[in-house]
């Protein structure tokens, strides 16, 4: 899975995804702010994954001090929603799509 695929899939996760997950200052985490970068996930196990915010592990506050554990396994995405953002693909330009004949340029008299 590519990079822009991934976090297309984590801005698409469930709200419930992220259920109790929270930055240490006590933010609550969503798919959103999953979504637009800054955090590293490590794999712990298939599918699972800790959640790093600014240097600190993302709270569980089910499990007062533990790490949240991000679980992927069984997940179905989202489907956009009208007021959601959606990656379009790129389209295919020609090179010269941007170039235009100059005048006297490259004549041959």
């Amino acid at each position: 899975m590519d990079r822009a695929t991934f976090r297309d899939l984590l801005r698409a996760l469930p709200e419930a995804a992220l259920a109790g997950a929270q930055a240490a200052d006590g933010r609550a985490i969503t798919p959103a702010m999953l979504a637009r970068g800054g955090f590293t996930l490590h794999a712990i196990a298939p599918g699972r994954y800790r959640l790093r915010w600014g240097g600190y592990d993302v709270l569980d506050a089910a499990r007062p001090g533990q790490a949240f554990v991000l679980d992927l396994n069984g997940l179905s995405p989202v489907p956009p929603t009208a007021t959601s953002p959606t990656r379009q693909p790129a389209r295919p330009t020609s090179p010269r799509a941007a170039v235009r004949q100059i005048e006297g340029w490259d004549d041959d008299e």
